[in-house]
């Protein structure tokens, strides 16, 4: 996927948000694909506001709906990968792996360390970057993966995103009634049910490009009839095998300091531990992971002292975890799956890495 100006978050330019914004984020957070009129009545506004704010935000690069879809309901599972790379390197050879369809959100921490999430849809595609072209890039030292196992926060699920609203207990009740409920009458019957052929791969690349897209443009952009593309909508959200979620520039949010946790949790504790992290305001995403450690979990903090109380006084509560690294000094490259204008970047020799692809 070649990306363009449009398909990126805006990291540099410091939009002025309003709180009826933030409250306009949290809203399509709970609801992606949801109606503006419900936002409106949430709101007190105008349908019309909500669009033009909705509109303003988006064309600027402050969000971006979008879809992701889900390898594991193929048969396929999710990756997350460590690559240590030379630091002069280290931004192209992020670049590169973001402009991959088949990753996922990518992170640079401490200047020379490339994280992400790997959503192969074969084990072909996996292993070509794996076993092939990450080890033949002169700019990667090692590399290191591990299998997600089991997440128990994630997406539209995740708490630490705050983004400094400003909803009364009455519109937090209201608007977390907003999210989607698909009528079972709509799901597909089991036979119904198929090989994703060309015509779906078109829908949900359409979907990807744009979350909020009409059934008439996803039609346009299938080949499939409008009905039949309504239906193939709820199947690949009912089914899991596509979710919805909202990329939000970083410095939007009202918690900027990112750390990823590794840890180690007993195996019979394992569970228990994970459902205890997802609870933390600070966590935006836990999963259980083969390797070295057994859990894994993305924190979001106001300042480098929330984080360390997080660290101190958060995660003693949870009996029997350890915390065996910190990786701090985060910045985000890509989220789901849009690209992070951030500027200036660091700069480095733009033919080093040929990677992608």
């Amino acid at each position: 996927m070649t990306h363009t100006s449009t398909d990126r978050l805006r990291d540099h330019e410091h939009l002025q948000l309003q709180p009826l914004d933030r409250n306009l984020l949290r809203c399509l957070q709970l609801a992606p694909r949801g109606n503006f009129r419900l936002f409106a009545e949430v709101l007190g506004v105008s349908e019309q506001t909500i669009g033009r704010r909705y509109r303003r935000m988006r064309d600027r690069g402050v969000l971006r709906v979008t879809s992701v879809i889900n390898v594991e309901a193929l048969g396929q599972p999710t990756w997350l990968v460590r690559v240590a790379c030379k630091p002069a390197a280290a931004t192209n050879l992020a670049m590169a792996l973001a402009g991959r369809d088949d990753v996922g959100w990518l992170s640079l921490a401490g200047g020379s360390e490339v994280l992400c999430e790997l959503r192969p849809k074969t084990s072909a595609e996996r292993d070509d970057l794996l076993l092939n072209r990450l080890p033949a890039s002169p700019s990667v030292v090692s590399v290191r993966t591990v299998m997600i196992l089991n997440r128990f926060a994630g997406g539209l699920n995740a708490r630490g995103w705050d983004l400094g609203g400003s909803f009364d207990a009455d519109q937090m009740g209201t608007a977390l009634q907003l999210r989607e409920n698909i009528r079972s009458a709509d799901e597909p019957s089991l036979e119904e049910m198929h090989t994703l052929d060309s015509a779906d791969w078109a829908l949900l690349k359409q979907l990807e490009v744009d979350g909020r897209s009409t059934v008439a443009q996803l039609s346009q952009a299938s080949g499939l009839a409008p009905t039949t593309a309504a239906r193939r909508l709820i199947w690949f959200l009912k089914s899991g095998i596509a979710s919805m979620d909202v990329d939000i520039a970083p410095n939007t949010l009202a918690r900027p300091v990112l750390a990823l946790l590794w840890m180690d949790a007993p195996s019979a504790r394992l569970d228990a531990s994970g459902r205890a992290l997802a609870t933390f305001p600070e966590v935006t995403f836990v999963a259980a992971v083969s390797g070295p450690h057994n859990l894994v979990a993305s924190v979001a903090c106001r300042s480098h002292s929330h984080l360390y109380q997080f660290l101190t006084a958060g995660l003693s509560q949870i009996h029997g975890l350890t915390t065996a690294e910190v990786v701090a000094g985060i910045a985000m490259v890509k989220a789901s799956t849009t690209l992070i204008d951030q500027r200036p970047r660091t700069q480095g020799r733009a033919n080093q890495d040929r990677v992608p692809r």
